[in-house]
């Protein structure tokens, strides 16, 4: 357990491969969280073996905290059971602006769970859930966030199993969104009929529009990949498309190649590589 004057970890693995300098540091950042420091507004824990008793301690002093603007508690194993711990306190974190739960095998439950706390947190502006084991469940519970036009302006779930379904959910909770900029769904098993999901959400969303897209490493074929590049590219605030390492073929990369030379004036960075 993690205790005020004694700090130690108490999970199974062995603590022998955690670094005695990482070691230090997260007795420093609890003492320094439990003393409500003004100035420690960074909070990194990362590949610590942090699991859900040590999850369960840090809620407590986490709670209500009014400094902390970036947590990065990647690469633990934090859990379903740990995440429904610490949520409730990381909603009540008002200055929170990023949070990082990358590689914590949050699954669908998981990712309901801190979904269902954080709907509403007006200052949450980054948000990295990569490698989780979240499916289509746990992307339909984020897109109800996304729906609700979150402050959100990125939001990294790559190497997850979203899926064409879990997908098209995303997609339509994209259109009725007007913050968010960046939206990482790499490596996660998306298709052609949700791309073009994704192509109307982007080519309608006005001003407020999405200007970074990465859907590299997924299964979009070459209608899909045309219809991304062509709903981006006419996308005047649009900047960035990645679909590199998909299933386009090269009837796919002449037809994208034929569309761009005769739209000479479109400024767009694509990436198509790695197919």
């Amino acid at each position: 357990m993690m205790r005020s004057n004694a700090y130690t970890l108490t999970r199974s693995t062995p603590h022998a491969i955690i670094d005695s300098t990482k070691l230090q540091g997260v007795w420093q950042s609890i003492a320094r969280l439990r003393a409500h420091d003004p100035t420690f507004r960074q909070v990194v824990l990362t590949d610590l073996y942090l699991g859900y008793q040590e999850a369960r301690e840090l809620a407590v002093v986490l709670a209500g905290n009014r400094y902390v603007t970036r947590l990065d508690l990647s690469c633990n194993k934090i859990g379903p059971s740990g995440v429904q711990c610490l949520a409730p306190a990381l909603a009540s974190m008002k200055m929170l602006f990023d949070l990082d739960l990358s590689d914590n095998e949050l699954g669908d439950q998981g990712t309901f769970e801190l979904v269902s706390q954080l709907k509403g947190h007006f200052c949450l502006h980054r948000l990295n859930l990569s490698r989780n084991f979240i499916g289509s469940a746990g992307a339909r519970a984020l897109s109800d966030m996304i729906a609700q036009d979150s402050p959100l302006d990125t939001f990294i779930a790559s190497n997850n199993r979203i899926g064409g379904d879990g997908a098209l959910a995303l997609a339509e909770a994209l259109a009725k969104n007007e913050h968010l900029c960046s939206l990482d769904l790499s490596k996660n098993e998306i298709d052609s009929p949700a791309a073009a999901a994704f192509a109307a959400a982007v080519g309608n969303r006005g001003k407020h529009s999405l200007v970074i897209l990465d859907l590299s490493d997924n299964r979009i074929d070459d209608g899909g990949a045309l219809m991304l590049v062509e709903a981006t590219a006419i996308n005047p605030w649009f900047s960035y498309l990645n679909l590199g390492g998909n299933r386009i073929g090269r009837e796919g990369f002449e037809n994208i190649a034929a569309w761009l030379d005769q739209n000479k004036e479109v400024c767009l960075v694509l990436e198509l590589g790695r197919g």
